[in-house]
């Protein structure tokens, strides 16, 4: 079986024991199987807000969301409640197995290359980094494999920008009630400022749980820089 290579032999057992099956009708060979991906529909957030759900326009942020992020804009392909999308990004990022992130770009492709307008303006791709902590547990960062793949469909440059420097919890573990407080102790520092032809910066997560980590990073970089940071996430939502 096809594995992402990380965290060394301590998750052997764990990923040998993951049947490639499809997570959408169980058909044994693949994790999405031909079919479902040709009948799997993306993009069902693109008329509203991808941070509340309020009918809007696509991949823009309504008023009320706006007030509560540095992010501009959000692009994502579709909700994380969707099965298909769940279920590969929880195979990847905490299984590691390397036959979802394949079937998860797959699905990006299809999905920026019917709305290549809304990256047009982009200057800069930027991911969101990982803490040095959690790039050791988990052997690779998803924002920078998200980022590289987006680089190479629109040819956009990536640029390291920030620096993780606060180790926290992962959004889907915190309680609602309490990632308000929670994440005002998320920390990025600079690692390279943007040049002054780099204004339009598209932010890079896997999803968007509640906005605090990628609204943290745009506020970081909006305090120094005149920039303006838009976001794209593979989905959004818990």
């Amino acid at each position: 079986m096809s594995v992402l290579r990380s965290g060394g032999n301590k998750h052997w057992f764990i990923r040998a024991f993951f049947p490639e099956e499809c997570v959408r009708c169980n058909e044994e060979g693949s994790h999405l199987c031909s079919s479902c991906f040709d009948s799997w529909e993306p993009n069902e957030g693109l008329g509203f807000c991808a941070r509340c759900g309020e009918k809007g326009l696509m991949g823009l942020l309504c008023i009320k969301c706006k007030e509560e992020t540095d992010v501009n804009a959000l692009y994502s392909i579709g909700p994380y409640k969707d099965p298909v999308l769940k279920s590969l990004i929880q195979l990847w990022k905490y299984h590691y197995v390397d036959d979802a992130w394949e079937h998860l770009k797959k699905l990006i492709t299809n999905s920026v290359q019917q709305h290549m307008s809304y990256f047009s303006n982009i200057d800069v791709i930027v991911p969101v980094p990982l803490h040095s902590r959690k790039m050791r547990q988990r052997g690779f960062d998803q924002s920078t494999l998200i980022a590289e793949h987006l680089s190479s469909i629109l040819d956009i440059p990536i640029k390291s920008l920030l620096i993780r420097s606060k180790f926290t919890k992962p959004q889907a573990v915190v309680r609602s009630e309490d990632r308000g407080d929670t994440n005002r102790t998320f920390q990025f520092e600079i690692l390279a400022p943007p040049k002054e032809t780099e204004k339009n910066i598209l932010l890079i997560d896997d999803v968007w749980t509640s906005g605090e980590t990628m609204s943290a990073a745009a506020k970081r970089l909006t305090q120094f820089y005149r920039v303006n940071p838009h976001g794209f996430v593979i989905a959004r939502g818990k």
